[in-house]
């Protein structure tokens, strides 16, 4: 027995690690028991939406919002919690909304309808009033009809409003008719001369005179519309000072002057017309002349189809919600 037991002992001092395989176990149990303790700690982290849609993540559950449990994955890589500083900087900068999730129902972010979007395409100017072109815009609006660029864009809106008292004159023929005298057959087809809407070489011509370029391109037609060569109307800007200083104007330097000098067409004088002899009125409207002569009956119908392709704002568009309170708005004639 005292044999027995001695051997025991000897095998056990032989089968006895050395002090360093010991630290080498101690090392990796400490391990394991931190890994298990942080990786608790993990697993309470709560997400959660507030009602401005932005996203949040915390180690505390919120009182006043539904929070989702989040448990991080080697996939995941974590979700790193901001220090307090980093949450005071970050808490008012909107969050990126998450791939593939509709904004939520009390988001404030403004979603714009249909609706709304034809009406940003088609208002230019939310107030007759208000400065809604460029200063290049209505310097070639002037030189081109002699008016602002919010009369023009405006007329057949305001047309309605300022002089149409019942439904029977909301007509196309009523519109037509009260348009101002300086848009006629030339402007058919053609938008409200923007920056925006014509080419670098238009740009260029009517920024010298308020002409497109194929309107002084025939002789004939200058000699027709104006009674003058093209080459004069081309260049009237340049020659309107010294006429305005021949008639002894002031502020003969100033655009509002110059466009007193600007060619007036044919078409247009007789649209304003005059008084004959016998003291009775006379005018001729020669863009209506022009229509009865290519259409067989002039509905409704088909004479908004002639409104459509003048430059200016449709009148249904938004009638009511423009002012036409200027004092320059008034019977054109």
């Amino acid at each position: 027995m005292r044999r027995s037991l001695q051997t025991a002992l000897e095998f056990s001092r032989r089968q006895q690690p050395p002090p360093q395989s010991v630290a080498h176990l101690l090392t990796l149990f400490m391990s394991f028991i931190l890994f298990t303790f942080s990786t608790g700690s993990w697993a309470e982290i709560y997400k959660w939406t507030d009602a401005k849609g932005t996203v949040h993540y915390s180690d505390t559950i919120p009182t006043d919002s539904d929070a989702q449990v989040i448990t991080p994955t080697s996939a995941i890589d974590g979700v790193r919690l901001l220090s307090d500083e980093a949450k005071e900087r970050y808490k008012n900068r909107p969050s990126e909304p998450e791939p593939g999730n509709p904004p939520s129902a009390n988001s404030t972010r403004p979603v714009a309808s249909a609706q709304e979007s034809k009406q940003t395409e088609d208002i230019l100017c939310d107030d007759v009033n208000g400065d809604c072109f460029s200063e290049e815009d209505t310097r070639v609006c002037k030189l081109r009809f002699g008016k602002p660029c919010e009369e023009i864009y405006l007329w057949k809106v305001c047309a309605l409003q300022k002089q149409c008292t019942t439904d029977r004159c909301d007509t196309a023929r009523f519109v037509i008719d009260w348009r101002p005298p300086v848009v006629g057959v030339r402007d058919l087809g053609r938008s409200l001369p923007l920056r925006a809407n014509v080419s670098d070489k238009d740009w260029r011509c009517l920024r010298h005179s308020g002409f497109y370029c194929d309107e002084l391109a025939l002789e004939t037609q200058c000699q027709q519309d104006y009674r003058e060569s093209c080459g004069v109307v081309r260049d009237w800007l340049l020659n309107a000072p010294e006429k305005c200083e021949k008639d002894k104007n002031v502020d003969c330097d100033e655009l509002d002057t110059l466009i007193k000098y600007r060619p007036v067409s044919e078409e247009e004088r007789l649209k304003i017309g005059g008084t004959n002899a016998s003291g009775g009125r006379f005018a001729r409207d020669l863009l209506m002349e022009k229509v009865e002569q290519k259409k067989n009956e002039l509905t409704d119908e088909a004479l908004q189809s002639v409104l459509d392709k003048l430059p200016g704002a449709g009148r249904h568009s938004f009638r009511k919600d423009i002012s036409c309170s200027l004092k320059s708005w008034r019977r054109y004639r």
